[in-house]
């Protein structure tokens, strides 16, 4: 699977879970890519300057397609 697929992927899984994207932007810093090559590993930071906690991640299985959304602390 495709960068560009992977992140659709997991931009409809954040919205499933409620996250409007309008509010965050995708996070540039770090890898993508797991360290095995088989997940996608975005990042999504309020926007403009995130307070702590205003994050979350979302993990795409490359294979299978499901997403995981794990919410900011």
């Amino acid at each position: 699977m495709t960068r560009e697929e992977g992140l659709a992927i997991a931009r409809k899984a954040a919205t499933a879970h409620g996250y409007d994207l309008e509010r965050y932007s995708l996070d540039t810093f770090g890898r993508e890519l797991s360290e095995d090559g088989g997940r996608w590993l975005f990042g999504f930071l309020c926007k403009p300057v995130p307070p702590p906690g205003c994050t979350f991640l979302v993990v795409v299985d490359r294979r299978s397609g499901i997403a995981e959304v794990f919410p900011g602390e």
